[in-house]
């Protein structure tokens, strides 16, 4: 599976485009694509989806939307959301996000330049 992150939020499957689901479950796995193969908490999820005036329901709330995420994401044989203290963990490398994916062809680029085993203006390109 392929997501795109950097634009609107795009996931691929097969090479065919995937519904991902209602806004809830883009939110969630948008910054659970953020922090990819890392653990996010449930409180940095309920802030950054439902932001400073999320109810107290909303870490029960945020079960539920992982919950139909993981169903949405399986039908597709997509990464699975790990539940490990204290959050979520979305399994996916790097390379299958294209922001992180870029930051790494980015990292790459600049170092090559720093050392002149390439000009400057080839590694922007």
């Amino acid at each position: 599976m392929y997501f795109q992150v950097l634009g609107p939020l795009h996931a691929f499957a097969g090479g065919e485009r995937f519904d991902i689901g209602a806004p809830q479950q883009r939110a969630v796995l948008a910054v659970l694509l953020a922090g990819a193969g890392r653990t996010v908490s449930t409180s940095t999820l309920v802030e950054r989806v439902w932001g400073e005036g999320a109810g107290s329901s909303s870490a029960a709330f945020l079960q539920v939307v992982i919950s139909r995420l993981r169903k949405q994401l399986s039908s597709a044989g997509a990464p699975v959301i790990v539940t490990t203290a204290p959050g979520y963990r979305l399994e996916v490398a790097r390379e299958e996000v294209d922001g992180h994916l870029f930051e790494d062809l980015f990292t790459a680029a600049r170092r090559l330049a720093a050392r002149n085993e390439v000009a400057p203006a080839r590694a922007d390109r």
